[in-house]
């Protein structure tokens, strides 16, 4: 009996703490930290272009060509798209932002209208410009969600060939072949580059083994013919610097269709849409150029200075045939042709950095210390002297005004020396300079 009484007291016990447990109130959750919720970017509009390609000369698909694809806006901002035709011709570009597009088709031996604007900065183009773009170029506007349908055709480039070759009749092997467009008067050097020849990116700009080239894919229309070539000694110049000017454009030889070194006096070769000219030749008269040498002096002392520039103008039109360094007053200007010149110098107080080639290295390495600013023409005025050139000249003088002290503060890590105009336009005082960059050590 007291066992069984034992059994219903634990029974009672364990239903009151069961009753107990059920009816107490539940524990209060505490409130949970939300997170702020992050801004949702506005999702962009997006559409694609698909379409095909034919040459206009075959009707037949251009396959593999390359299409670009560049927003139409007046800054000239956004980002140019590209894509591919297939062996049918076809092709699908996708994930495009909603608005208008230039759309044109690449392919070698085909004219590319957008060349010129891809390649040199659409935010320099002016509004008549892109007018007239519009008006060669096919538009097509890309609305979100859908797909914008296009046929392209693409019209035969002409093509002028030639061979370049020195007086001895050996070919010029690897150099650089360039075509000028023939402008009436360009305003600026920028409106001659915005002019540039509409040729293949990826065309052949440069002579064969045989003196040999061919510039594909070139719009209609009148072209001067030009070879460039570098004009550094044989020698192992003293200091990099004015190696590096030789070899740049405004040291480089250039030599125009009809053998000659201005380009006011070259000939020009007028082609027609798809045309081919296999004329264009070029000799380059090595056996009667000359090489002039003199001096900068400082006009005050009589002393060289410790740097300076020389540009050899055309006495006729002042247009600058070439230009060269003088390091401690010594410079020499190579592959002159018979003439008529003007030498014109400016001083610098300070003298050229000092970059030297690491020979411990395959690669040559430029190292370089200092800053170099040439002082410009408004600030000291150039000397000049005429000089007529029969055939190698020497122990020429030029006397300069005294070179403006550089400031303290104000050197930068680039080289400036004279521009060198266009060409074309035969102005030299008035154009900027161009800038240098002194290899970093």
């Amino acid at each position: 009996m007291i066992r069984r009484a034992v059994q219903v007291a634990l029974l009672s016990l364990a239903a009151s703490l069961t009753c107990y447990a059920q009816e107490a109130p539940p524990v209060p959750e505490l409130p949970s930290v939300m997170a702020p919720a992050r801004p949702q970017k506005p999702k962009m509009l997006r559409g694609s272009v698909s379409g095909t390609v034919y040459c206009t000369d075959t009707n037949l698909p251009a396959r593999l060509a390359h299409i670009s694809l560049v927003p139409i806006s007046k800054d000239g901002g956004g980002r140019s798209y590209r894509g591919d035709s297939d062996l049918e011709g076809r092709f699908s570009i996708g994930n495009l932002p909603e608005g208008k597009y230039y759309i044109a088709a690449e392919l070698l031996g085909y004219v590319n209208p957008l060349t010129r604007w891809l390649g040199f900065g659409r935010k320099a183009k002016s509004d008549e410009e892109r007018r007239a773009l519009e008006a060669r170029v096919t538009t097509v506007y890309v609305t979100a969600n859908q797909v914008a349908t296009v046929a392209l055709r693409m019209e035969r480039g002409a093509e002028i060939s030639g061979t370049v070759l020195f007086d001895d009749g050996s070919p010029a092997v690897g150099v650089h072949v360039t075509l000028h467009p023939k402008e009436k008067s360009p305003d600026s050097a920028d409106d001659m580059t915005r002019n540039v020849v509409e040729y293949m990116e990826y065309a052949d700009q440069t002579t064969d083994d045989r003196g040999r080239y061919r510039v594909l894919g070139v719009a209609p229309g009148e072209y001067k013919v030009s070879v460039e070539l570098s004009t550094t000694s044989g020698e192992r110049e003293q200091n990099m610097f004015v190696t590096m000017v030789q070899t740049s454009q405004l040291g480089n030889l250039a030599v125009y269709l009809g053998d000659t070194l201005r380009a006011g006096k070259a000939k020009t070769t007028k082609i027609a849409g798809g045309e081919t000219r296999a004329d264009a030749d070029i000799t380059i008269p090595l056996s009667k150029l000359h090489t002039i040498r003199g001096r900068v002096v400082v006009k005050s002392t009589g002393e060289a200075p410790p740097t300076g520039a020389v540009r050899l103008l055309y006495a006729d039109t002042r247009e600058v045939a070439r230009v060269a360094m003088a390091v401690e007053g010594d410079f020499e200007i190579g592959y002159v042709a018979d003439g008529s010149y003007i030498l014109q110098a400016t001083a610098s107080a300070e003298p050229l950095p000092k970059v030297d080639t690491d020979d411990d290295n395959a690669d040559g390495f430029v190292t370089g210390m200092g800053v170099f600013q040439l002082a410009g023409e408004e600030k000291t005025g150039p000397g000049e002297i005429g000089v007529l050139v029969h055939g190698d000249m020497s122990g020429l003088v030029i006397e300069t005004a005294d070179p403006v002290a550089p400031k303290a503060g104000a050197a930068t890590e680039t080289s400036s020396v004279p521009a060198e105009p266009d060409t074309e336009q035969g102005t030299g005082s008035n154009t900027p300079p161009v800038t240098l960059p002194v290899p970093p050590q």
